[in-house]
């Protein structure tokens, strides 16, 4: 014989006086509910070594496993020539800062030098620091 329970609401009001979706109520004596462990991997079998296991944004592992780069060190290779492009950046940088130079030329010479420049496509500045560098040079 097969008794209908009375119907039992979708909905109870809480202790904090919210309400949630009705739960099946547990006694304290019921047994709780077993959860397998996963199986643990053999002794000698190890873990494939193509693949390995990938840290996500929050820095912990993800399920994602991908495949291991063909040469670990060609990504090192790739983090030294940017750190060595960044450093030639800045050393270019501090060695071409501009300071300020006062000269008492004639003004004929000046002259040839604006329209140096100007014939260049440069600035005078510009001019000036080719002439001295090759001055400098010899």
């Amino acid at each position: 014989m097969v008794t209908n329970p009375a119907p039992r609401p979708a909905l109870r009001k809480a202790p904090d006086a919210r309400v949630h979706p009705a739960a099946p109520v547990v006694g304290p004596d019921s047994p709780p509910g077993v959860v397998q462990a996963p199986p643990k991997p053999m002794a000698g079998a190890k873990a494939p070594t193509h693949l390995r296991p990938v840290v996500g944004i929050g820095g912990s592992t993800s399920d994602v496993l991908r495949r291991v780069p063909d040469d670990a060190s060609k990504a090192a290779a790739k983090k030294a020539k940017k750190q060595s492009k960044k450093a030639a950046k800045a050393e270019r940088k501090r060695r071409q800062a501009r300071v300020e130079l006062q000269v008492k030329v004639p003004k004929d010479v000046r002259n040839q030098l604006r329209k140096n420049a100007k014939a260049r496509g440069t600035s005078v500045d510009d001019v000036v620091t080719s002439v001295l560098e090759g001055w400098l040079r010899d």
